[in-house]
């Protein structure tokens, strides 16, 4: 993934990229309502690029099993609660959590930061460890400028999407989508 990311060490500085513009702390982050109303709540589910674990202390309380991808830099920030549940599973180790079985994958504003290549790679890992995907996500376009859904396209068929443009801002920005029956290559 973007070595933006996996480079980042202060913490301060860690917080800071993860929140960007959010005000308050990281542990009283809330979920954003747009995924929440996606989620079947139940069984076991993949939060990846999970960050500082905004998403898992909400999925905590409403699944079985709560699985976490992302740096070790990125996951050394998760509350020490968080961390203690023993339904929480967080790894930087992607063998592992591709090895996995999932009933719900979230990737919650990750893609954007994620080198297309990389991202189809991901996707082929993860395409048959879970049949429901929710992606959420802050721009149709990805740090290199590559327009993300037609790579989407390749893995899945939309079911729903549901799209928001920021008034204030001359880029298409916010959709979140529901994404299963993976496409047969």
């Amino acid at each position: 993934m973007s070595n933006f990311w996996s480079n980042l060490t202060d913490e301060a500085e860690t917080l800071d990229a993860i929140l960007t513009g959010y005000k308050g702390d990281v542990a009283s982050m809330p979920i954003y309502d747009d995924v929440v109303a996606h989620l079947n709540k139940k069984g076991s589910i993949l939060d990846f690029g999970c960050g500082a674990g905004r998403n898992i202390r909400f999925l905590k309380d409403h699944y079985n099993k709560v699985y976490g991808y992302d740096f070790p830099n990125m996951l050394k920030i998760v509350s020490r609660e968080t961390l203690e549940d023993e339904n929480v599973y967080l790894s930087s180790d992607l063998d592992y959590i591709c090895s996995q079985q999932y009933d719900e994958i979230l990737f919650s504003l990750v893609l954007q930061h994620i080198h297309p290549d990389e991202l189809r790679e991901i996707l082929t890992r993860l395409q048959t460890r879970s049949s429901r995907f929710i992606i959420h996500s802050r721009t149709w376009v990805d740090f290199t400028f590559e327009p993300i859904m037609p790579i989407l396209e390749e893995f899945f068929e939309i079911n729903v999407i549901e799209y928001k443009k920021d008034p204030n801002s001359e880029l298409d920005d916010h959709f979140i989508g529901l994404f299963s029956k993976i496409v047969e290559r």
